[in-house]
């Protein structure tokens, strides 16, 4: 509690002026609020002469990264870092660090200097707003001479870095704004204890606008990409608690501040917000509302979310110093004062492109909270904006989505729904269901799409610090604040993956050059973990040893090439495999070119085709299974690979697809083999909702469960013998080996059995009683000779 005697002074006036405090001034000779039917002509100028500096940027990245490549047509960049708090704050800056030409030698490192756009929300607009309202330092001086020693005094606690002589000053600040009829809410302090944390001006850059870095040096000279910051629209006046999905969002950048929305569709100038304006005209304007600590207290506002909701155990004043609280109270009741409040510039304003009757159009103020209530926690939608010509969308997420805390991707999917209709339609690209495709890497979107923008999206993942930290922790020591950017920087740059600036540099450049002029080595980059594959198309399995007299000959396989295997790995398997030129066959192998098969395809019309196909599958799969499972007997790891899904089919024909999985079941010495269904649908029901499903699958297949599979194949034949000795019977003794080792390397086929071509349901391959009895079973060798059933000597 601040001492009696300062709120006297307060009551009283008798505290200087602060700069905090909006000021009256003349209105501009142009108009206040337009219609939003593009960009603002500042923008629209200032964007051209910015993408000639961007272009230079990304030609000179383009020489190294890829250097080959066409570069008389270049696209226009954007960047977009999500909510978070300084979980964002702190992974975007290592994201941005890692693109930035003058603080980073990674292979990402110049790409900053080739955007025309960066965008922020919530704690990636903290980000944006350090960086754009400071002149655009590097990332390493921030955080020495400012984050490193801020954070670990933390926000709103006792031990707070943010000192009593602090909290004068700010509840100074917001009584004098108040005095002055402005309106204040807790958005006010809580974006000037943000700003303590995160600027390096003194007093928390307490006099800085946003519309003031329109004046900046890197600004005027083109220098830096162009800020946008977002946040939501909420009905309050309608009791909502919460801003519904598909709600308006607001930007604010140095130019403007508006919503694209059908039913606002208006822009005002940012450095006269705050003015009492009707219709789009006032009598006396005002400037110096658009502080860029309430900026960004403004897209990180959801205290609405406790104030409402009683049940989540919060009260948002113990959150505040108490005298803090009592500043804000003396002029916003507690059911306001959750909510960023600003003089509506849009009273009255008929937009001649709005499509919708305007919600606010007869409000005193507006009502805005953090743009992730809405579900928006990526600012993208003002980037897909026509106008503004955005070709290539970086996309750093750090929300937390699923259980752990880490991005799923969901707010990929609404972006998706929201572009599906008007002036957004086809700007963004189709994208699988959230939690269907890879956030621990990176994922391309849309390079097939030549109307859509091609996203790039690099979420939160641990390359190397555990970086889902919770939104609400605002403490972190030195070494956390060090390690969460250098965390940053590894999801920018992958890992530090050698390939990775080729790779990206091919999704940038792909539709400005076409796939045919890309080069070919570079481009087969973007799928590097395929490059182990081989598939056969209609190739009988003539190597593999059949389980009944009869090879396979699927319609579609894929399996691992020779050259997946090191030397020393496929001298290991050399006696298992034999000599070809023999006729030697193998459990190991489908066909001369292709190991441990995982993944076969069929192609069948009709029902009674279709149940052909499933059965031509089982057939193929068993075979699969089986290879992977007697390799791991074979060195005692039977259990790893016991009711686990080794391999996958499709059957399909022209409507109706049927994905399986394919395991063992080992029970001692007996292992028999099933299937279990994935998914079976017809892509042409309910308006194609499943028509990327199948695809979904496989990508996931490729992209999750491939890795994973191939390292446990590798480290199963790694603890094959080296050298090993036909004559010696007792071979788990002298190696530590199974037995059923020396029972492989016998000649001769085991038994079999007819398949059971019942499904299994069990969603994660475990027997039940509606398993049947049967399926193919255990066969007892790895390699047979064709030399022997000839009568031909083995030497």
């Amino acid at each position: 509690m601040l001492p009696i005697l300062f709120l006297s002074l307060v009551a009283t006036g008798a505290l200087a002026a602060s700069a905090y405090t909006p000021e009256t001034a003349a209105c501009p000779s142009n108009a206040l609020v337009r219609s939003a039917s593009s960009i603002s002509d500042s923008e629209a100028t200032w964007t051209t002469s910015r993408k000639a500096v961007a272009d230079a940027a990304l030609k000179a990245w383009l020489a190294t990264a890829l250097p080959s490549v066409d570069t008389s047509s270049l696209p226009t960049l954007a960047l977009s870092i999500s909510g978070g708090g300084f979980r964002s704050l702190l992974t975007g800056a290592g994201f941005i660090q890692a693109l930035d030409g003058r603080d980073s030698n990674l292979s990402t490192a110049g790409l900053y200097q080739a955007l025309t756009y960066h965008a922020g929300l919530s704690g990636g607009a903290w980000l944006l707003s350090a960086i754009a309202a400071e002149n655009w330092p590097t990332i390493s001086s921030l955080r020495d001479d400012v984050w490193e020693a801020q954070l670990a005094g933390g926000v709103l606690n006792s031990s707070s870095s943010t000192t009593v002589s602090d909290y004068y000053q700010i509840a100074a600040d917001i009584v004098a704004k108040g005095s002055a009829g402005y309106p204040v809410s807790l958005t006010d302090p809580w974006g000037r204890i943000l700003s303590y944390q995160i600027m390096a001006e003194s007093e928390g850059a307490v006099g800085v606008t946003l519309s003031d870095i329109a004046s900046l040096s890197n600004f005027t000279s083109y220098n830096a990409p162009f800020p946008i910051i977002t946040a939501s629209k909420i009905n309050y006046t309608n009791g909502e608690c919460a801003p519904a999905v598909d709600e308006a969002l607001y930007e604010f950048n140095p130019y403007e501040f508006g919503s694209w929305s059908d039913d606002i569709s208006a822009f005002v100038q940012t450095k006269y917000l705050g003015s009492n304006i009707t219709a789009g005209s006032a009598e006396e304007c005002v400037t110096g509302f658009d502080k860029i600590d309430w900026v960004l207290g403004t897209s990180s506002m959801l205290l609405n979310e406790y104030i409402c909701n009683a049940s989540l155990g919060v009260d948002v004043v113990d959150l505040f110093p108490s005298a803090l609280v009592d500043a804000v109270e003396r002029f916003t009741s507690a059911d306001e004062y959750g909510y960023a409040l600003v003089p509506n510039p849009f009273k009255g304003f008929n937009s001649s492109t709005a499509t919708e009757t305007s919600t606010i159009s007869d409000l005193d103020n507006l009502y805005i909270v953090d743009g992730g209530e809405s579900n928006h926690n990526v600012p993208i939608l003002p980037l897909l904006e026509p106008t503004r010509n955005v070709s290539v969308l970086i996309i750093n997420d750090n929300s937390s989505d699923d259980d752990e805390g880490f991005p799923d991707g969901i707010s990929l999917v609404l972006a998706y729904e929201a572009a599906q209709t008007g002036r957004l339609t086809g700007r963004f690209p189709t994208v699988p269901a959230a939690g269907d495709f890879s956030t621990s890497q990176a994922q391309f979107f849309g390079c097939d799409e030549a109307d859509a923008v091609t996203v790039i999206y690099l979420p939160n993942s641990d390359w190397t610090y555990a970086s889902n930290t919770e939104t609400l922790q605002l403490t972190y020591t030195s070494d956390e604040t060090d390690a969460m950017i250098l965390n940053g920087n590894q999801i920018a740059a992958q890992g530090g993956d050698e390939n990775w600036g080729a790779c990206l540099a091919c999704g940038i450049m792909l539709k400005e050059v076409g796939e045919a002029d890309l080069p070919m080595e570079q481009y087969a980059l973007r799928q590097e973990h395929l490059r182990n594959l081989v598939e056969s198309v209609n190739e009988g399995w003539n190597d593999s040893i059949p389980l009944a007299g009869t090879h396979p000959q699927p319609d579609y396989s894929v399996g691992f090439g020779r050259e997946a295997f090191t030397e020393s790995q496929r001298t290991k398997l050399l006696p298992f495999i034999g000599d070809f030129l023999f006729g030697d066959q193998s459990f190991f192998m489908a066909t001369f070119h292709m190991y441990f098969p995982f993944l076969t395809c069929e192609v069948k019309c009709g029902t009674a085709g279709l149940e052909i196909a499933d059965r031509q599958n089982a057939h193929s799969m068993t075979i699969a299974v089986r290879a992977v499972t007697e390799l791991f007997l074979a060195v005692k790891r039977g259990d790893e690979v016991n009711r686990q899904i080794l391999a996958f089919s499709f059957t399909h024909d022209h409507e109706s697809v049927r994905i399986y999985g394919h395991y063992p079941v080992i029970d001692e010495q007996d292992t028999k083999y099933f299937r279990h269904t994935i998914h079976r649908f017809d892509f042409t029901a309910l308006e194609g909702r499943d028509k990327w499903t199948a695809y979904r699958v496989t990508k996931n297949i490729y992209d999750e469960w491939l890795p994973g599979h191939f390292e446990k194949i590798c480290s199963a034949i790694d603890q094959l013998p080296s050298e090993l000795d036909f004559d010696v019977p007792a071979l788990s003794e002298a190696t530590g080996l199974s037995q059923d080792l020396g029972n492989l390397l016998q000649s001769g086929a085991g038994s079999t059995s007819a398949p059971n071509e019942q499904d299994h349901q069990s969603s994660n391959g475990v027997e039940d009683e509606a398993t049947p009895d049967s399926s193919f079973t255990k066969t007892g060798v790895v390699k047979r000779s064709s030399k022997e059933e000839k009568g031909l000597s083995s030497s």
